[in-house]
This record gives structure tokens, C-alpha cells and sequence, in this order.
């Protein structure tokens, strides 16, 4: 009977991501078997994986060596020792079970090593030693290239990447794209936003395929379009052309980190423009959620006080709050359109020039706060600070770190009102902008709004349509120093 047997293929880097390396090891292996009369049951392969880097997990070989020892197979066959092994431990696996089951068939394409047998086993332990050995020279050689080049500021790209030129100069279609990425991330709009917008207008990636939210945050953390090469921990200046200035990125990283800091306090859904500005009379923010009045009515989207334990243990207080989602969002929208009218805050939205120095000096200041807060914890710990001292430096970071957001909102005003297209009127951006437009409109002139309870519903009107709403139960605090 012909022995049944797997066929093992493996490649370390397939570039092209077409899987043509070991395409050809497996017409290569079923020649070498159908000339043994050997019947190929199954074949195991594992494409762009290492055999040399002892974290990678080559899931076909391990496979194959659970088949082996079940009795699955007879035995296997593969183009070459070193597509097999390139560390003497993954050898020695293999070895003992050839040594519990000596009926066990092995061959290569290559060559002929019998494991069953003690010189084979020594021959084969011989050659992976040398294939590692070449395994290791070839990383130090490779390792020691990449130095230089980051020294000399050369790109690492294996492919031409979004913005670039296989010459590596800046693609006039898309460097614009990824520069106005930047500029819409500063001025608040989210990475979902960013891809949605991008989708909208028919830009798609270098793929061909739309853009996503993960996409998004790797072209914004990017270091590439700054033209920074980055190795080991240390930066060099790139010799390709940048997209940003350096200024621009560390502005764009510093909103990044300032953005995730700012919202790791409370919820933030993306689908709702105020989630995170509502509180509940409770004390809590009220979330974005969808209730169906009846079981025949549709979805409708609402704000509502969290969870219903976290409401339960409020019932006291809230109620279990619950909102209209548009009838409530359309009411602040006329209130900071009315409120952008009056003459001491129409300035606002013709500021016309940005401090972007300061806003980057202040952002930083922030930054070195958290981490002194951090570090304070840690003193404590250690017995460095005593309970007095550690709340006296925390007070003290605090107040500074207030004053430092009430200069932080009014530059950002400018920052943001630049925004503004010539001629173009608060209304018209806000009904032609995304959410994370919205939001930062918001911001910009309101701290926060409370939505209290209503024992009635009267008639309110959205945009022509009639709906039931008490407008008021909405109290808004208004920023009071925007004119200052």
C-alpha cells in the first residue's frame, strides 16, 4: 500500500502577497512523491512566515506534526531541510517522532535525509545549524543595512506608500488628500468622519478600497508624511519630501494624545453629536441610545441616562431620563446659531489668525502635567511625598491646568473659525459639515447642558416637522469669557 503522506511548503516573505513562492514547492513536492508512488492526503502550508524567529507560530507545521503522531500520515515530503526548520528545537520535535515510529517516510526535492536512521538524524541536525547560522548572519546583515539607512535618512518602504511616487516624490493627486486629512483632524472632525468624507467624494486608497476608521489613525500617526525616519527609539530627518512640516505633524500628535486624554473620562459615540456635553440631573452624562415607544413604532434615536442599573440606583434623582435625540440636537442648533448673532460674539467667527505656537507650547504644558501627575502617585508610593504634599501638588497642577484650557478654548476658537469658507455663514457650515464640525462648534460656546425632568409635552417644531418637545427642561451654561 502507497504511504499517505502530507506535503509540507513554507515561504518567509511574499512581498506580493500572490503566494507564487510556495505555489511552486507544491508542484515541486508532488513530483518528488509521484515518483516515490507516495499519495499526497494533504497539504500544509504556512506563506510569509518565518521558521528562524522563535515567536512566530507556524500553524500548518503544527499541524503536520499533530498528524504525524495521530497516525494520520505515513509521513511528509518538502522542497528543502531549511523550509522545514531553521532552529535546532523545531528539528528535534520532528526527530522524536521519527525515533517512536521508524515506519515513518521523509524526503526533499533537494536531497535525501533518512530520519529513521542515526546518520540521517545527525546529518539533518547538521544541516539546520547551517541554515540558522545563515539565518542569523542575514538578520545581523540586514539589521546593520537598516541602520545605515535610517542614519542616512532613507526610506523603509516596501511598498509605495499613499502620497508617494514610486521615484518617492510627492503624488500631486494624493499628497493633497493626506495633507487635508491633517488639517480636517485638527479642526476636530473624527477618524470615522475623516473616511466618511473621503468615501463621499469618491477618494479611495491606493487599493482601490474605501477608507476605514483604522486606516484613518495610521495615516494621522504616520511619521512618514513629516518626513521622519524613525529606528530603534531614534528619529532622523527623511531625505524624501514631506507632506507636513515638522510644526504641522507635531501639532497633529499633539491633538492626537490631547484628544484621547480629553475624552478618557466620560462616553463618547461618534454617532451622536452631544454625547459627552449632556448631563443628567444625576450628575452623569447622558448617552446616545435608540427606544422604540411601541413594539409597531420604529427606532428612534434618543439621549438617556446609561444603563438601567445605573438608572435604578438613580431613580431618586432622574427618572431614567430619556430625550429626543433630533428634536434636542435641532434646539442647539438654533441656540448657538442665535447665539453667534449677537453683535459682542460676532468676532468669534471672523477671527482670522492662530497662534499656532502658543496653542503647541500649551499642549505640551498639558502633556508634561499628566505626566507629573503620574509621577506624583509613584512619589507617594515610594514615601518621597507625604499625604499633605501629593494633594498640595495635585491642587496646584490642577488650578494650572485650568488656566491653561481657558487660554487652550480661546485660541482654539481661532483655530477652528478659520475653518470658515469666504462668505460662508455659521448656518451653512453647520448644514453642510459633519458632526465633528458640530461639536466643535458646540465647544466652542457652550461648558456643558443639563436636561432635567418635564411633567409636559409641548408642540415644537423641527425643521417643519411637529414634534412633541419641552425645551424647557434644556439648561445651557454658556461660556461667559468667549468675548474676552
Amino acid at each position: 500500500m502507497n504511504p499517505r503522506i502530507g506535503a509540507y511548503n513554507r515561504i518567509s516573505l511574499d512581498v506580493q502577497g500572490e503566494a507564487l513562492g510556495v505555489a511552486r514547492q507544491q508542484q515541486d513536492n508532488a513530483e518528488q512523491a509521484s515518483r516515490r508512488h507516495w499519495q499526497i492526503v494533504e497539504s500544509y502550508t504556512d506563506n510569509n512566515l518565518s521558521a528562524y524567529k522563535r515567536a512566530v507560530v507556524r500553524p500548518a507545521f503544527e499541524k503536520l506534526l499533530t498528524d504525524l503522531e495521530s497516525g494520520f500520515l505515513d509521513g511528509f515530503v518538502a522542497y528543502d531541510i531549511d523550509r522545514l526548520w531553521r532552529q535546532p528545537s523545531d528539528l528535534e520535535r520532528v526527530i522524536r517522532i521519527y525515533e517512536d515510529k521508524p515506519s515513518l517516510v521523509f524526503a526533499t526535492v533537494q536531497g535525501d535525509i533518512d530520519l529513521s536512521t542515526s546518520q540521517g538524524r545527525t546529518m539533518a541536525r547538521i544541516m539546520v545549524a547551517l541554515a540558522n547560522k545563515s539565518s542569523a548572519d542575514t538578520s545581523r546583515r540586514v539589521k546593520r543595512k537598516i541602520i545605515e539607512q535610517a542614519e542616512a535618512g532613507e526610506p523603509h518602504w516596501s511598498r509605495r506608500p499613499y502620497g508617494y511616487t514610486l521615484e518617492k516624490t510627492l503624488d500631486p493627486i494624493e499628497a493633497p488628500v493626506v495633507k487635508e486629512m491633517g488639517e480636517w483632524f485638527v479642526q476636530g472632525f473624527s477618524y470615522r468622519e475623516i473616511a466618511w468624507r473621503l468615501n463621499e467624494t469618491g477618494i479611495m486608497t491606493r487599493a482601490g478600497s474605501p477608507w476605514y476608521v483604522g486606516t484613518i489613525r495610521q495615516f494621522i500617526k504616520a511619521e512618514r508624511f513629516a518626513a521622519i525616519r524613525i529606528h530603534d527609539g531614534k528619529m532622523y530627518d527623511g531625505t524624501w519630501p514631506a507632506i507636513f512640516t515638522k510644526e504641522e505633524w507635531a501639532e497633529i500628535q499633539l491633538e492626537v494624545m490631547m484628544r484621547k486624554d480629553k475624552y478618557s473620562g466620560r462616553p463618547v459615540s461618534k454617532k451622536y453629536m452631544l454625547t459627552g456635553i449632556l448631563m443628567c440631573t444625576c450628575g452623569g452624562y447622558l448617552r446616545g441610545m435608540t427606544k422604540r415607544d411601541a413594539p409597531d413604532r420604529p427606532l428612534r434615536r434618543t439621549y438617556q441616562c446609561p444603563t438601567s442599573s445605573e438608572t435604578e440606583r438613580r431613580m431618586k434623582t432622574c427618572a431614567g431620563i430619556c430625550v429626543d435625540a433630533a428634536s434636542l440636537e435641532h434646539y442647539v442648533r438654533e441656540s448657538v446659531l442665535a447665539r453667534i448673532e449677537i453683535p459682542e460674539l460676532s468676532d468669534v467667527v471672523g477671527t482670522s489668525s492662530v497662534d499656532r505656537e502658543r496653542i503647541a507650547v500649551l499642549r505640551q504644558e498639558v502633556l508634561d502635567i499628566k505626566t507629573r501627575r503620574d509621577g506624583l502617585l509613584d512619589d507617594y508610593t515610594d514615601g518621597t511625598l507625604n499625604k499633605d504634599e501629593l494633594k498640595h501638588t495635585q491642587d496646584r497642577l490642577s488650578a494650572r491646568k485650568a488656566l491653561i484650557d481657558t487660554e487652550l478654548d480661546k485660541l482654539q476658537r481661532a483655530k477652528f473659525n478659520i475653518s470658515l469658507n469666504p462668505g460662508e455663514t455659521a448656518r451653512e457650515a453647520w448644514m453642510d459639515r459633519p458632526d465633528g464640525w458640530r461639536r466643535a462648534f458646540v465647544d466652542l460656546l457652550i461648558n456643558e447642558i443639563t436636561i432635567g425632568k418635564s411633567s409636559h409635552k409641548p408642540f415644537y417644531d423641527v425643521d417643519g416637522k411637529r414634534t412633541r418637545f419641552d425645551i424647557e427642561r434644556v439648561q445651557i451654561d454658556w461660556k461667559t469669557d468667549i468675548d474676552k
